[in-house]
C-alpha cells in the first residue's frame, strides 16, 4: 500500500464527491448527519459481543516512495532540503487510524460505525539514522493492546538507504473508539495475543496504561502541589522580587527567564476539506502536523 492509498482509504466516497461538486447545501448537510446517526444501530451493546481480533489481523504496511516519485518528494521537502517531520507525524497518525479500523473491521457492514480519534501520542523513539529525502521509506504496525474503548498502535519507520532499510523511529499512539456522533465511547474488538512476543507487547500495554493513569491522577487539576513543589515555586517567586523594594508590584526578570504571559501561544487553524477525516471533521494528523 502506498500512502495516497492510504489517505484515501480514512475519507469516504461521498466526502470526496462533495468536494469536487457546488458546495453542499443545507439540505445536504443533513442528509450526510442522518446517514452517519443510521450506523449508531450498529455499535456493541458491550465488548463481548464483538469477535477477539489477533495482532496480524491489523498488521499495515505501507511504502511513501520519496525515492522514486520526484513529486511527492516535493511535498515531503522543507527550505533546508531535508524532510519535514510535521508531514512524517501526519502520515502515523493517518496510519495509526487505519491499524485501528482495520482491527475493528466487520465485514458484514460496508461502513465503520466508529469514529476512531487520536487520544495521545504516547511515544516517539527516534535512532541516529538520518531521515533522508531521496530514498523510498516503510511504515509497517499493527494493534499491540485493546482497552473497552482504547486502542493502542505501534508503528516503526524504516528507510531504504545503501540496499537495505534501515530503523529511523518507533512510535506509539493511543486511539479512542467513538460513536457516530462523536459524543460518547464505543466498544473495541478485544485483542487476543499469541505467542511470548506478543504477550510482551501486550503486557507493555498494560504498564503503558497504567503510567498514564498515575501521571493523570497526579495532575494539578486533581491535586494540589506537595510540599516540596510548592518550595520550588516559592523559591522561584522570590528570585523575582526587587531586593530594592520588596514589593509585589515590583518585579526583577531573572536571566535567561521569560515571563509566564510571554510564553502564551493562541492560534486558529482553518479545516479545509482535503484534510477532513470519516467524521467530516478536521483530523488530527493536521494538529499533529502544527503542533510540531
Amino acid at each position: 500500500m502506498f500512502i495516497t492509498l492510504l489517505k484515501s482509504q480514512l475519507i469516504p466516497d461521498e466526502s470526496l464527491s462533495l468536494s469536487l461538486s457546488p458546495l453542499p447545501s443545507c439540505r445536504d448537510h443533513q442528509q450526510a448527519l442522518a446517514d452517519r446517526l443510521s450506523l449508531s444501530n450498529q455499535l456493541a451493546g458491550s465488548q463481548d459481543e464483538l469477535p477477539i481480533r489477533r495482532m496480524k489481523d491489523s498488521y499495515i504496511e505501507v511504502h511513501l516512495p520519496l525515492g522514486t516519485d520526484p513529486t511527492l518528494r516535493e511535498k515531503y521537502l522543507n527550505y533546508h532540503k531535508g524532510v519535514r517531520f510535521g508531514r512524517i507525524l501526519e502520515d502515523l497518525d493517518s496510519l495509526a487510524v487505519l491499524i485501528c479500523y482495520s482491527h475493528t473491521h466487520n465485514k458484514a457492514l460496508q461502513r465503520s460505525p466508529l469514529s476512531i480519534v487520536t487520544a495521545l501520542v504516547d511515544k516517539i523513539g527516534m535512532t541516529p539514522n538520518i531521515i533522508h529525502p531521496d530514498c523510498d521509506i516503510k511504515f509497517t504496525g499493527h494493534v499491540t493492546w485493546v482497552g473497552k474503548t482504547s486502542i493502542e498502535a505501534k508503528m516503526h519507520m524504516s528507510q531504504y538507504h545503501d540496499g537495505a532499510y534501515t530503523p529511523v523511529l518507533d512510535a506509539t499512539f493511543v486511539m479512542v473508539a467513538r460513536d457516530p456522533e462523536n459524543k460518547r465511547a464505543a466498544f473495541v474488538n478485544p485483542l487476543k495475543p499469541e505467542g511470548p512476543e506478543e504477550e510482551e507487547l501486550f503486557q507493555q500495554g498494560e504498564i503503558n496504561k497504567t503510567r498514564r493513569i498515575e501521571l493523570s491522577t497526579a495532575s494539578l487539576l486533581k491535586m494540589a502541589p506537595t510540599a516540596e513543589e510548592r518550595k520550588i515555586v516559592h523559591s522561584l517567586f522570590l528570585n523575582t522580587l526587587d531586593t530594592k523594594t520588596v514589593s509585589f508590584r515590583s518585579r526583577v526578570l531573572p536571566p535567561n527567564s521569560v515571563w509566564m504571559e510571554d510564553a502564551k501561544v493562541k492560534g486558529l487553524e482553518i479545516c479545509h476539506p482535503q484534510v477532513r477525516e470519516r467524521g467530516r471533521e478536521g483530523g488530527s494528523g493536521i494538529y499533529n502536523l502544527k503542533r510540531f
